[in-house]
């Protein structure tokens, strides 16, 4: 199958790297926002990004929007899987768990812990500001990320908390990609 992956940079990196390694065999398109990262940026400048990549994936089989922030603007369609349903589903059941996100995600949910430089720092690879962020949490038993590249940071996120439950939902989207029928071959094709 076809498949477009979407995401506004390195987030989309764990999701590749599990579908590659588990040999799931479909043709990936990868598409990247152009701006990095996406999750504090104007509401204009999200919906003009949105309305470019859905014209880009709408002929695909099926499109993996991997980006809470982008998910928010995506219009409903056939065969369109967006991370953040899988959220929104889990935040529902759960009530005692702090979102931790970007502005425009945490702006949409209405709850949680806006992350304002994270995703740009680990896409800068800078692991002390990693480190600062992190530690600026509020206190929680609990948190769910909502930024696809904050689970690059896990290992830092599970010594800065160690007593909390980290809840990242991307496995959601390769046992969705995992289900569909497979190709004969694994392709990566990358768009800008």
């Amino acid at each position: 199958m076809k498949i477009a992956l979407i995401d506004s940079g390195r987030g989309l990196l764990y999701l590749l790297n599990e579908l590659i390694i588990k040999n799931i065999k479909h043709e990936y398109h990868l598409f990247f926002s152009s701006k990095c990262p996406i999750g504090n940026l104007p509401k204009k400048d999200l919906i003009e990004e949105t309305r470019i990549l859905e014209e880009k994936t709408k002929d695909f089989d099926f499109t993996v929007v991997c980006c809470n922030t982008l998910s928010i603007y995506f219009k409903p369609r056939k065969n369109l899987i967006k991370i953040l349903d899988y959220n929104l589903s889990y935040l529902n059941k759960h009530e005692n768990i702090i979102p931790i996100g970007t502005t425009n995600t945490i702006n949409y949910l209405g709850r949680g812990y806006k992350e304002f430089n994270l995703a740009r720092d680990i896409e800068e690879q800078k692991k002390e500001k990693i480190i600062k962020d992190i530690k600026a949490w509020p206190k929680s038993k609990s948190y769910i990320l909502l930024c696809t590249h904050y689970i690059q940071a896990l290992e830092t996120i599970n010594n800065i908390h160690p007593n909390s439950k980290i809840i990242d939902l991307t496995h959601l989207l390769f046992q969705d990609i995992a289900s569909l029928k497979k190709d004969k071959q694994l392709r990566i094709i990358s768009h800008k």
